[in-house]
């Protein structure tokens, strides 16, 4: 269970990320990807774009390609979000598991799709998949629009872990648990921290 304290700046952080969702131009429209991958020696990071934010179910949504490197890695693992929003003096941190929508047949997956701009789906449209070696010869514009809705993956991380850091008001630092005691409840505790 949240203090009030607590429960109004959780309120206040979760609020920031619904607007990060909903407007390209907040600073938490843009988060840092973090995610371990067997095969490198380092932690990943990856800017990616927040799409979609449900409250209620503690979900952040993305999009990337189904090709690309950080898919497999987020199926199988943990993954965290960063945001930070400087003029604001807040930073909050969200880590969870992560379900990845590649498949073809799925009808959320084709709705999300069908809402990107032309100028979106050609995110998705590259011949090359990412991080692919092109050698010599910069390839990176070859691109076939009837690919975009074969590339396009769906990412949703389920929250089960909140850091926010709040710089203006005393250098507050809260850390949130939330564990899901059924398909709709969420039952959150948290703590302060020193920052």
């Amino acid at each position: 269970m949240l203090t009030a304290d607590q429960l109004e700046l959780w309120q206040d952080a979760w609020s920031a990320l619904g607007r990060g969702a909903a407007d390209p131009k907040h600073p938490f429209h843009w988060p840092t990807l973090g995610y371990n991958a067997p095969l490198q020696d380092a932690p990943q990071l990856r800017t990616v774009v927040l799409r979609h934010l449900d409250a209620q179910a503690l979900s952040l949504t993305f999009y990337t390609d189904a090709r690309s490197p950080n898919v497999q890695p987020l199926r199988r693992g943990q993954a965290s979000l960063l945001f930070v929003d400087v003029p604001g003096l807040l930073q909050v941190t969200v880590s969870g598991s992560c379900e990845v929508d590649a498949d073809p047949a799925s009808t959320r997956r084709q709705a999300l799709f069908d809402q990107l701009s032309p100028r979106q789906r050609l995110d998705y449209a590259t011949l090359a998949a990412p991080g692919s070696d092109f050698g010599d010869q910069d390839q990176s514009d070859a691109r076939k629009v009837e690919l975009a809705a074969k590339h396009f993956a769906v990412v949703t991380l389920s929250v089960e872990h909140t850091n926010i850091m709040q710089l203006s008001t005393g250098w507050r630092r809260l850390q949130v648990y939330s564990r899901r005691c059924d398909s709709l409840a969420v039952e959150l505790s948290g703590k302060w921290l020193a920052p």
